[in-house]
């Protein structure tokens, strides 16, 4: 085994090691609806139509072939094993563009940011790293048309997880045309994945439908969910970005090969998946994409005082052993599988009200309503009405995270009024993301059909 290939196992099992710490952390309900949609996909539904999604089917084509058979810690592993792969081919691709030094800073920068921006999570964000880290890996590594033609088919294949990525190819072909490569095996290899996607489109859904899911409703949305980061976002971003800044300033003064200024164009343009909702794991994708010219950065501090690099590296460390710090105190799984216990007793669909998507994928329930995840939406008494009507039309079990104080009266919690039992309610000893403080389980319809069936 040569130097690099020792280099890349060590690099690949302490990564590992070290987001395994992390595979119980909880975040926001992001993991929910997207193993939600994968497992219901995975049973034959239809995405848009039998339930309601305003992202892309990448996720949902990622894990619907083996949603039912895997709990979320398993998922969480597999983007773990994932990230710890995105690690190394960081690795590889500064090699490639500077030299094995900054090869290693590269790795280990991002390395030791992975657990503060969601890098554990069963996110869009991680799987969208992955694909845009092979893209530029196959630009750097080989010349041949196939690797072309396979780099355009990846490269369109990343906006069916996020739309806002279809940036991406600008720089891409630029660099393509600089270095004077061919150009059309590139497209022809993005046309591929255009006509497949369209085909999709064409069999299981009206355009329309997709126009309302992915479009329409994200700028409506979007004035509902826009938003800066907080302060404590802000003060871990400012640490990230501090190197960053120097490594800027002294770049501006240096020449840059093309391939070093394409990532950096890459890198920069990932900036746009803050909007509408800026949150540390958004930036994950900037992070791994600027750790390839950041590793150089560091290495030239390393050359010039290795002092300076050693407080940099502190200051790293602590910044990563505050964060471990304040996840290991964030929401877990464990109140949630204690309900999943209780509600696996019950034999009638779900609605889970509001926004922890996760109990339909950890009870592996069927839906009630072709809204999975209610937060926001509540906002738009359209989606309320839809989501009434559909509830009226079925027995179910109702799942109500309440918090301390009352909801506004809406028509969702009216309906639970007229229409369910109360059947038991659950304390939460931690307060799911700091708000709700007991579950409360219903069962609705129920007599009503009965007596129905009778008639």
């Amino acid at each position: 085994m040569n130097k690099t290939n020792k280099t890349l196992l060590v690099i690949f099992l302490i990564t590992l090691l070290l987001l395994v710490m992390f595979i119980n952390s909880r975040p926001m309900p992001d993991e929910g609806h997207y193993l939600s949609y994968a497992l219901y996909a995975g049973r034959g539904e239809t995405p848009y139509k039998d339930y309601f999604d305003h992202h892309g089917i990448g996720m949902t084509l990622t894990f619907q072939l083996i949603a039912e058979q895997i709990n979320i810690q398993q998922a969480k592993l597999i983007i773990i094993i994932l990230n710890s792969i995105n690690v190394c081919l960081i690795f590889l691709i500064s090699k490639k563009i500077y030299d094995y030094n900054t090869a290693i800073m590269s790795a280990l920068y991002f390395m030791l940011f992975i657990p503060i921006f969601g890098g554990v999570w069963v996110i869009n964000e991680n799987v969208m790293l992955f694909l845009l880290l092979i893209v530029l890996f196959l630009l750097t590594h080989y010349k041949t048309n196939v690797c072309l033609l396979l780099a355009g088919i990846i490269t369109t294949t990343i906006p069916l997880f996020k739309q806002t990525f279809v940036w991406f190819v600008v720089p891409i072909i630029g660099f393509l045309w600089l270095k004077k490569r061919n150009i059309k095996m590139y497209f022809a290899g993005m046309t591929i994945t255009i006509f497949l996607f369209g085909l999709y489109v064409f069999l299981t859904n009206d355009v329309n439908v997709i126009y309302q899911h992915l479009i329409v409703y994200n700028i409506d949305n979007a004035k509902l969910l826009m938003r800066m980061l907080s302060v404590k976002e802000m003060l871990v971003c400012v640490v990230m970005l501090l190197p960053l800044i120097g490594f800027l300033l002294i770049k501006i003064k240096q020449e840059m090969t093309v391939i070093q200024k394409t990532v950096l164009a890459v890198g920069l343009l990932t900036l746009t998946n803050l909007f509408p909702f800026a949150g540390l794991s958004r930036l994950i994708i900037f992070l791994g994409v600027m750790a390839i010219p950041m590793g150089g950065y560091l290495n030239q501090i390393k050359e010039y005082n290795k002092k300076i690099l050693i407080i940099v590296i502190t200051i790293f460390l602590l910044t990563l052993s505050v964060c471990v710090l304040v996840y290991s105190l964030k929401d877990d799984y464990s109140e949630l599988e204690n309900i999943t216990v209780k509600l696996k007793k019950y034999d009638s669909p779900l609605f889970v009200y509001p926004a922890v998507p996760e109990l339909y994928f950890m009870t592996k329930s069927s839906h009630a309503s072709r809204h999975l995840w209610v937060w926001y939406w509540n906002a738009q008494d359209k989606y309320q009405e839809e989501i009434v009507s559909q509830l009226k039309s079925k027995e179910h079990v109702f799942v109500y995270f309440k918090a301390l104080t009352e909801d506004e009266p809406n028509k969702i919690n009216q309906y639970v009024k007229t229409n369910c039992e109360l059947k038991e309610t659950i304390r939460l000893e931690k307060a799911l993301y700091n708000t709700f403080i007991k579950t409360e389980i219903y069962e609705c319809n129920k007599n009503k059909f009965v007596l129905e069936e009778k008639k």
